[in-house]
Protein backbone atom coordinates (compact mmCIF):
# COMPACT_ATOMS: atom_id res chain seq x y z
CA UNK A 1 0.00 0.00 0.00
CA UNK A 2 1.16 3.48 -0.73
CA UNK A 3 0.20 6.48 1.33
CA UNK A 4 -1.31 8.40 -1.58
CA UNK A 5 -3.01 11.72 -1.15
CA UNK A 6 -6.64 12.22 -2.11
CA UNK A 7 -5.53 14.30 -5.11
CA UNK A 8 -3.39 11.43 -6.42
CA UNK A 9 -6.19 8.92 -5.88
CA UNK A 10 -8.71 11.15 -7.65
CA UNK A 11 -6.35 11.56 -10.62
CA UNK A 12 -6.61 7.82 -11.32
CA UNK A 13 -10.32 8.18 -12.05
CA UNK A 14 -10.61 11.27 -14.23
CA UNK A 15 -12.85 11.21 -17.30
CA UNK A 16 -11.37 8.97 -19.98
CA UNK A 17 -8.84 7.30 -17.64
CA UNK A 18 -8.56 3.54 -17.34
CA UNK A 19 -7.29 2.86 -13.82
CA UNK A 20 -4.87 -0.04 -13.50
CA UNK A 21 -5.13 -2.92 -11.06
CA UNK A 22 -2.37 -1.27 -9.02
CA UNK A 23 -4.31 2.02 -8.90
CA UNK A 24 -7.49 0.26 -7.71
CA UNK A 25 -5.40 -1.53 -5.09
CA UNK A 26 -3.92 1.81 -4.02
CA UNK A 27 -7.42 3.25 -3.62
CA UNK A 28 -8.70 0.30 -1.59
CA UNK A 29 -5.59 0.23 0.61
CA UNK A 30 -6.10 3.89 1.53
CA UNK A 31 -9.55 3.25 3.00
CA UNK A 32 -9.41 2.94 6.81
CA UNK A 33 -10.71 -0.27 8.36
CA UNK A 34 -12.59 -0.76 11.60
CA UNK A 35 -12.97 -3.64 13.99
CA UNK A 36 -15.36 -4.20 16.89
CA UNK A 37 -14.09 -5.94 20.04
CA UNK A 38 -16.53 -7.07 22.73
CA UNK A 39 -15.41 -7.81 26.29
CA UNK A 40 -17.24 -9.86 28.88
CA UNK A 41 -17.14 -9.00 32.58
CA UNK A 42 -14.72 -11.90 33.15
CA UNK A 43 -12.34 -10.52 30.51
CA UNK A 44 -12.52 -7.00 31.95
CA UNK A 45 -11.75 -8.26 35.47
CA UNK A 46 -8.46 -9.84 34.27
CA UNK A 47 -7.34 -7.31 31.61
CA UNK A 48 -4.15 -6.37 33.41
CA UNK A 49 -2.87 -9.94 33.59
CA UNK A 50 -4.58 -11.40 30.50
CA UNK A 51 -4.66 -8.95 27.61
CA UNK A 52 -7.24 -9.34 24.83
CA UNK A 53 -6.15 -9.45 21.19
CA UNK A 54 -8.06 -6.87 19.12
CA UNK A 55 -7.98 -9.03 16.01
CA UNK A 56 -6.21 -6.35 13.98
CA UNK A 57 -3.92 -8.36 11.67
CA UNK A 58 -0.16 -7.89 11.72
CA UNK A 59 0.67 -5.50 8.89
CA UNK A 60 3.94 -7.18 7.85
CA UNK A 61 7.51 -6.02 7.45
CA UNK A 62 7.87 -2.43 6.32
CA UNK A 63 4.33 -1.58 7.36
CA UNK A 64 2.64 -0.18 10.44
CA UNK A 65 -0.82 0.17 11.94
CA UNK A 66 -2.01 3.72 12.49
CA UNK A 67 -4.77 3.99 15.09
CA UNK A 68 -7.14 6.73 13.90
CA UNK A 69 -9.81 6.58 16.58
CA UNK A 70 -11.22 4.34 19.30
CA UNK A 71 -14.78 4.64 20.55
CA UNK A 72 -15.81 2.65 23.60
CA UNK A 73 -19.13 1.69 25.10
CA UNK A 74 -19.26 0.53 28.71
CA UNK A 75 -22.50 -1.07 29.88
CA UNK A 76 -22.94 -0.95 33.64
CA UNK A 77 -25.00 -3.83 35.04
CA UNK A 78 -25.11 -3.83 38.85
CA UNK A 79 -21.57 -3.67 40.23
CA UNK A 80 -18.68 -1.38 39.25
CA UNK A 81 -15.19 -2.70 38.57
CA UNK A 82 -12.36 -1.83 40.95
CA UNK A 83 -9.88 -1.17 38.13
CA UNK A 84 -10.02 2.26 36.60
CA UNK A 85 -8.92 2.43 32.96
CA UNK A 86 -8.71 0.36 29.82
CA UNK A 87 -5.92 0.91 27.31
CA UNK A 88 -5.14 -0.06 23.74
CA UNK A 89 -1.52 -1.23 23.68
CA UNK A 90 0.97 -2.55 21.14
CA UNK A 91 2.53 -5.99 21.51
CA UNK A 92 3.39 -6.85 25.11
CA UNK A 93 5.18 -3.59 25.79
CA UNK A 94 3.88 -0.58 27.65
CA UNK A 95 3.37 1.24 24.35
CA UNK A 96 -0.05 2.83 24.98
CA UNK A 97 -1.96 3.84 21.82
CA UNK A 98 -5.21 5.03 23.41
CA UNK A 99 -6.68 5.35 26.86
CA UNK A 100 -9.69 6.67 28.65
CA UNK A 101 -12.50 4.24 29.54
CA UNK A 102 -13.39 4.55 33.24
CA UNK A 103 -14.61 1.25 34.63
CA UNK A 104 -15.27 2.49 38.16
CA UNK A 105 -18.36 4.26 36.89
CA UNK A 106 -21.77 3.22 38.17
CA UNK A 107 -23.47 4.23 34.92
CA UNK A 108 -23.18 3.17 31.31
CA UNK A 109 -21.11 5.41 29.07
CA UNK A 110 -20.08 5.84 25.45
CA UNK A 111 -17.26 8.02 24.22
CA UNK A 112 -13.98 8.49 22.43
CA UNK A 113 -10.78 7.18 23.92
CA UNK A 114 -7.80 9.51 23.83
CA UNK A 115 -5.42 8.69 20.96
CA UNK A 116 -1.84 9.24 22.06
CA UNK A 117 0.79 10.63 19.70
CA UNK A 118 3.88 10.23 21.90
CA UNK A 119 7.44 10.62 20.78
CA UNK A 120 7.20 8.95 17.40
CA UNK A 121 6.48 5.69 15.64
CA UNK A 122 7.06 2.64 17.79
CA UNK A 123 7.99 4.62 20.88
CA UNK A 124 6.03 4.73 24.11
CA UNK A 125 2.59 6.30 23.69
CA UNK A 126 2.43 6.26 19.90
CA UNK A 127 -0.61 5.73 17.67
CA UNK A 128 1.61 4.25 14.91
CA UNK A 129 2.77 0.73 15.65
CA UNK A 130 5.27 -1.03 13.43
CA UNK A 131 4.43 -4.70 12.75
CA UNK A 132 3.15 -5.58 16.24
CA UNK A 133 -0.08 -7.07 17.58
CA UNK A 134 -2.46 -4.67 19.31
CA UNK A 135 -4.22 -5.61 22.54
CA UNK A 136 -6.71 -4.24 25.03
CA UNK A 137 -5.29 -4.09 28.56
CA UNK A 138 -6.29 -2.76 31.95
CA UNK A 139 -4.52 -0.62 34.52
CA UNK A 140 -5.03 -3.38 37.10
CA UNK A 141 -7.12 -6.52 37.56
CA UNK A 142 -10.49 -6.00 39.21
CA UNK A 143 -11.90 -8.01 42.10
CA UNK A 144 -15.47 -7.11 41.23
CA UNK A 145 -17.57 -5.84 38.33
CA UNK A 146 -20.20 -7.30 36.04
CA UNK A 147 -20.52 -4.87 33.14
CA UNK A 148 -19.46 -5.34 29.53
CA UNK A 149 -17.56 -3.19 27.05
CA UNK A 150 -17.36 -2.78 23.28
CA UNK A 151 -14.58 -1.06 21.39
CA UNK A 152 -14.83 0.31 17.88
CA UNK A 153 -11.30 0.75 16.53
CA UNK A 154 -10.68 2.67 13.30
CA UNK A 155 -7.22 2.04 11.84
CA UNK A 156 -5.27 1.85 8.63
CA UNK A 157 -2.17 0.05 7.45
CA UNK A 158 0.59 2.34 6.21
CA UNK A 159 3.86 1.71 4.42
CA UNK A 160 6.85 3.02 6.33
Amino acid sequence: MSNSTKAVLKSYFETGDFPTQSQFSDLIDNIPEWIEVSLTAAQIRTLSSIRVDTGIPLPGVGKAIQIISVAAKYTYVSQAFTSQLLYLIADTSANVCASGLDLKSTSSQFGQMLILSGGGMGTANSSIIENKKIFLAGSEDSATGDGTAKFYILYRTITI
